[in-house]
């Protein structure tokens, strides 16, 4: 927890990429209160999908993320083929693939009850958008079932947030906001819904 609190003091985001009773988000969050007050938690945690049939594709969270906790082995509370959207992240940096190369490890490392290691990634630079694509690849053949939370637009800006759904009749419906004049950049969208049979006219 320490260790954590000294590398975000300017609320980074942290994504704990664990889901058992060992260590999960909720621990850490509930840790920090207990050790340092309600009024003293200040750690970033980012919301970590969990359940394939409720979540979604971890993307969203690895984008914004300064931090990753991995737990090896791979830890979840539910049957590891039920919980593939938080195991795809600890495989994807096991393997040094997508996004998991714009991050460095820390030399701590923290041995928990029954010889779990936990380590640290810290990003060492910003994820490009081919680089995002390409991740979402490795997600999607790691998950290869589409998560019952996964929309069917996938967003690669980081802020402003893009939000979307389906409409009762079946049209799609996009929120967004412009880009602010001083940032640069550009907002992508990637639809990864089945066509529709006939083109709309």
């Amino acid at each position: 927890m320490r260790t954590l609190r000294d590398l975000t003091p300017e609320r980074q985001g942290i994504l704990i990429a664990a889901s058992s009773d060992l260590l999960n988000r909720d621990i850490v969050a509930n840790a920090e209160r207990t050790l340092y007050g309600e009024a003293g938690a200040r750690l970033g945690l980012l919301d970590v999908p969990e359940i394939d049939s409720r979540d979604w594709y971890p993307l969203d969270q690895l984008l914004p993320a300064d931090y990753v906790v991995i737990v090896e082995p791979f830890q979840h509370h539910l049957p590891a083929e039920r919980q593939e959207v938080i195991r795809a992240v600890v495989e994807l940096f096991a393997a040094g693939d997508g996004l998991a190369r714009d991050f460095a490890p820390l030399p701590e490392r923290f041995t928990l009850a029954g010889g779990a290691t936990v380590t640290i990634q810290r990003r060492a630079r910003p994820t490009s958008l081919a680089t995002a694509l390409e991740t979402l690849q490795i997600l999607r053949e790691g998950v290869p079932r589409q998560p019952g939370g996964q929309p069917d637009w996938q967003s690669f800006r980081l802020a402003p947030p893009t939000a979307g759904g389906r409409a009762r009749d079946g049209a799609f419906w996009l929120t967004t906001q412009p880009i602010p004049p001083a940032e640069s950049g550009e907002k992508a969208l990637l639809y990864m819904g089945r066509p529709p049979a006939r083109a709309p006219r």
